[in-house]
């Protein structure tokens, strides 16, 4: 069975395209920022979690699950996306409006710099795709480095003389983050061989 788009889970995903673009009204605002930062990282939570309920009624009923919840549907890769356009979103709207520094905007992004470039050349690559069925869903890692880069922004709307170490301890859990990627990368890359 095909899976269908505008599921539940795929739509809370896609509600970060327009938090993304709602940062840009006043990103000086601690009380517009943290709360969109707060529904995005919610509605991640729960996206999840819808489909993961989806797949579990399906097998209940003894359906096909299909791909829903699975390293191959559509929110695998939509997930990520959404979650890239509102993390960068929200860094250039605070960027412009806070003037924190482009090392404390490079120490947050540290995940996001390295990973989105990797992404590109895996889609671009036929090779690639063809040898290794990556699976870009978020683990632990990408999970706190997350959190840690909404808490950085916050510090940087809330409370700017605490910014640096907040984006070095962002910069340091993008990093272990891209790392937990890769090496899961060349793991499948090596069993497919």
């Amino acid at each position: 069975m095909p899976e269908k788009i505008l599921t539940t889970p795929n739509l809370l995903t896609l509600s970060r395209i327009p938090m993304a673009a709602a940062v840009w009204i006043d990103p000086r605002s601690g009380a517009l920022v943290i709360p969109l930062m707060v529904a995005a990282a919610l509605s991640d939570v729960l996206d999840g979690r819808f489909a993961r309920h989806v797949r579990a009624s399906r097998e209940r009923r003894g359906e096909d699950p299909g791909v829903v919840a699975g390293a191959k549907g559509i929110g695998a890769w939509l997930d990520p996306l959404c979650d890239k356009i509102f993390v960068l979103s929200l860094l250039g709207a605070v960027y412009v409006a806070n003037r924190p520094g482009l090392e404390v905007v490079a120490l947050i992004a540290t995940r996001e710099l390295f990973l989105v470039p990797m992404a590109v050349i895996y889609r671009a690559s036929k090779t690639l795709r063809a040898r290794t069925d990556f699976d870009f869903r978020a683990g632990i890692p990408g999970k706190l480095a997350t959190v840690s880069q909404f808490a950085a922004v916050a510090i940087i709307v809330v409370a700017p003389e605490l910014t640096f170490y907040f984006a070095l301890a962002a910069g340091a859990l993008g990093a272990l983050a891209t790392f937990a990627y890769m090496r899961r990368f060349l793991r499948a890359y090596r069993s497919a061989s």
